[in-house]
């Protein structure tokens, strides 16, 4: 029974490799159809079918491969050439046809790189980044166009006839302008003082971080917090959650002609944590996103949006602020004053390669051998001055 399902699975794979080979239709002449020992080895084989291939093509066959078992099955009255690519695919070999030849050799396979291994000449990328939020009304105000940012500039729209919320300030930005309004760039670091100054927006962080080429970088600006949980036994622990200014960076530098590319994998949040009587909320706002960067290159990731809510007692004074037991005059002279603000978060990225180890440690060598020259020429000259 095993014999009868082998020869049944040695049929269908002969079958299909058949089918692959795609066996010519036309007919050839008797000369032409080889039979083959199932006993017989492949390089034997290729021998025997070299004969035919000098003889029909004028081409020989060069066997390179390290293939050396049996063929297995029987060939009987196959066209050599047929046989021949049979045999190759069965042996998992691969067969180029040169001009004046057959080369079979072994399938080149590709060696996988261990990411995780570090080594002298692992590319080192240093992430460096501005986290600020600014009021959108006056960003849109200006008309600040965040996609256009290049080398620490972006596009503005301004009109000043109709943007009167624009503070004198801001005008300084123009002074070494010859226009009154209209379309122009404007310094990213400028524009972050210029907020500040008039309360329009603040810096939030700067992350700095250098991280080896295919690892993860992780910065956090924030506070973890846990909340309690209840296995299956009955045992009570701590999840322990991440909030504040959350930064996740896997840059990869990438080779292409010549020039190193980073390939830039960017993970951004900004949460906070309520805690409440039965669950704690999460008030959260990300983005995640890929960048492709020269060394040196910026780029900015916005349209996150939060709201900024606060209570202000307005009224007369002292009136205003009288306790509400107090025959309810703080109600006939005062009112709270609900203000919200609606900010956009803003993350400017620049990614740079670092000097490489080698070139580095190549640096050190030069400049302690300079250091060691001077100190001998300073002790040379020296002696001569304790001679005298």
């Amino acid at each position: 029974m095993k014999k009868l399902f082998s020869l049944l699975m040695l049929c269908f794979m002969l079958s299909s490799l058949l089918a692959q080979v795609d066996v010519s239709e036309e007919t050839h002449s008797e000369n032409e159809l080889i039979t083959l020992s199932r006993t017989i080895t492949f390089p034997e084989a290729m021998k025997a079918l070299e004969t035919f291939s000098d003889f029909y093509e004028n081409r020989k066959i060069i066997n390179t491969s390290n293939a050396s078992d049996p063929i297995g099955f029987p060939l009987h009255k196959i066209y050599w050439r047929d046989a021949l690519e049979l045999l190759v695919k069965l042996n998992n070999v691969t067969l180029e046809e040169l001009p004046g030849s057959y080369l079979i050799k072994d399938p080149i396979i590709a060696k996988k790189v261990d990411e995780n291994i570090v080594t002298a000449d692992s590319k080192l990328i240093k992430i460096s980044g501005i986290l600020f939020k600014a009021d959108r009304s006056f960003t849109r105000s200006l008309g600040i166009d965040w996609s256009t940012l290049v080398g620490g500039e972006v596009n503005a729209n301004i009109n000043f006839s109709t943007n009167d919320n624009i503070t004198s300030n801001m005008l300084n930005i123009f002074a070494n302008k010859s226009f009154s309004s209209g379309s122009t760039t404007i310094d990213i670091q400028t524009l972050i003082k210029v907020l500040e100054s008039n309360q329009k927006g603040s810096v939030i962080a700067r992350p700095n971080i250098s991280v080896l080429s295919g690892k993860k970088g992780f910065m956090q600006v924030g506070q973890n917090f846990s909340i309690k949980t209840i296995d299956e036994e009955g045992n009570t622990t701590d999840e322990f959650f991440e909030t504040g200014i959350i930064l996740e960076v896997q840059p990869k530098v990438i080779s292409n002609g010549g020039e190193d590319i980073i390939y830039l994998n960017v993970s951004f949040e900004k949460s906070t944590a309520t805690p409440g009587e039965i669950s704690t909320v999460i008030n959260k706002s990300e983005s995640t996103t890929e960048l492709l960067l020269f060394d040196g290159e910026e780029a900015v990731i916005g349209g996150l949006y939060d709201t900024d809510t606060t209570i202000e007692r307005m009224g007369i004074p002292i009136l205003k602020d009288l306790p509400w037991w107090f025959l309810g005059l703080r109600y006939l002279f005062g009112y709270n004053s609900v203000k919200q603000q609606q900010n956009e978060l803003i993350v400017i990225l620049k990614a740079e390669l670092v000097t490489p180890i080698a070139e580095r440690i190549e640096l050190h060598k030069k400049t302690s051998e300079k250091i060691k020259n001077q100190t001998e020429d300073f002790e040379k000259v020296k002696k001569l001055f304790d001679k005298q």
